[in-house]
């Protein structure tokens, strides 16, 4: 039993002292300090550049410190935030998406790809009205941003799933003697 409390009290030293996961998954509000909080707070809907510091903490969790289930609650996330019919919404995310990308963490990449890979579709073929002072800027923005994502990812815009090999054809019956 001691031994137990000593392996949990250890534990929490690692993580609050920076050694165990950058995020606390037990939060999922708006701009919390979770993964998906993070994603949350550097994509509102407005004119603001994403703070660079929680653009760091974010790359840097995708790199290695984020655990597997963070990083599929990331690629939830971003499929999540897709959704939203907002394109300076979804140009954020696209762009903070790409960058994760580049990190080059196979496991966020695939989890990626299996949680939003229709959302990524849609942004595609993403369609708004005119921005008053921009015009179809917005809609270019997020089509480009969407294709510029799944090329990175390896995923074409009609295809099932990203490199995924066609099929074996059917081996043709044996002639009889």
């Amino acid at each position: 039993e001691a031994a137990a409390r000593e392996a949990a009290a250890q534990a929490a030293a690692r993580t609050s002292s920076g050694g165990g996961s950058p995020f606390d998954v037990t939060h999922h509000e708006a701009g919390g300090d979770d993964i998906r909080g993070q994603l949350i707070a550097l994509t509102p809907d407005d004119d603001q550049r994403p703070d660079q510091a929680r653009m760091q903490q974010l790359c840097q969790a995708v790199e290695g410190g984020a655990a597997p289930h963070e990083l599929a609650e990331l690629a939830q996330a971003v499929a999540e935030r897709l959704e939203e019919p907002s394109a300076t919404v979804q140009t954020k995310v696209l762009r903070i998406t790409a960058l994760l990308i580049q990190r080059g963490n196979l496991e966020f990449n695939e989890r990626l790809v299996h949680e939003a890979v229709e959302q990524l579709r849609a942004s595609a073929r993403f369609e708004a009205p005119p921005h008053p002072q921009y015009g179809s800027k917005p809609q270019e923005m997020v089509q480009s941003s969407a294709k510029k994502v799944m090329h990175a990812l390896g995923v074409e815009l009609g295809s099932p799933t990203p490199a995924e090999p066609a099929p074996a054809p059917e081996p043709a019956p044996e002639p009889e003697p």
